[in-house]
């Protein structure tokens, strides 16, 4: 169930500043879309190096 709240003058204008702000943010989506493919790539290459030298082996894949 709402529950009515007073809104603070302050309130409503941080309110209406930030959909503002964020209505108007444009990015590379590009660019973010292989930093975080590059990112994955990295992450699951150290899992697999850390597994392999846990079980004693020598990881053969460099890069």
């Amino acid at each position: 169930m709402p529950v009515e709240h007073d809104q603070d003058p302050f309130e409503t204008r941080l309110g209406h500043a930030l959909r503002d702000a964020g209505d108007h943010f444009t990015t590379d989506r590009a660019a973010l879309v292989d930093g975080g493919l590059a990112r994955g790539r990295r992450q699951r290459l150290r899992r697999r190096t850390a597994v392999q030298v846990r079980r004693g082996g020598v990881p053969l894949h460099h890069g």
